[in-house]
């Protein structure tokens, strides 16, 4: 929906839309295997630049967006996330670790279309707050692994893997 903001004289000054959309789940034969929704409140001026806003993804995350849909940041539930213990803590690359307090994590499986043996996860690191840290993605595939890192805006920050050859990091 959209709702206008007036002035005082009855000038248009700005609108927010609000709203939601559903799309299908679709696998790699073509099958619906669920719906996923979004939810979205985008703020904009009269002359219909966009000035701000959120959208919620199903997967609990909140993205505030900041004008012209540059993106400000990400949070996150923490409610029922586990600890990054301090063997693994010690692993990980520092923008992924929490400045103060626990660093917590999320995994999630990838999907890969038309690719029946590969698999993976992705981890998503955040503080107590719920501001998202970064990612590690995990791939496997016959003899293949590897692990990329990832700050909060996906920009890599290292990885390795291995192959029936030889590893490396």
């Amino acid at each position: 929906i959209r709702i206008d903001t007036y002035d005082s004289n009855g000038n248009l000054t700005g609108y927010t839309e609000k709203g939601s959309n559903t799309h299908n789940l679709i696998n790699e034969n073509g099958v619906v295997t669920g719906t996923e929704t979004r939810s979205f409140e985008f703020n904009f001026n009269a002359a219909g630049e966009m000035t701000g806003g959120t959208e919620t993804h199903p997967d609990g995350r909140t993205v505030t967006l900041g004008a012209n849909w540059e993106v400000q940041g990400e949070k996150m539930s923490v409610s029922g996330l586990s600890t990054v213990s301090s063997s693994d803590l010690d692993d990980l690359p520092a923008q992924l670790k929490a400045a103060s307090g626990d660093t917590l994590y999320s995994t999630r499986s990838l999907e890969f279309f038309g690719e029946d043996s590969r698999t993976g996860t992705q981890t998503t690191y955040l503080d107590e707050q719920g501001n998202i840290l970064g990612y590690k993605d995990v791939e496997q595939d016959g003899d293949f692994s590897s692990f990329h890192y990832m700050d909060a805006n996906f920009m890599p920050l290292g990885g390795g893997g291995s192959d029936a050859y030889r590893t490396w990091s």
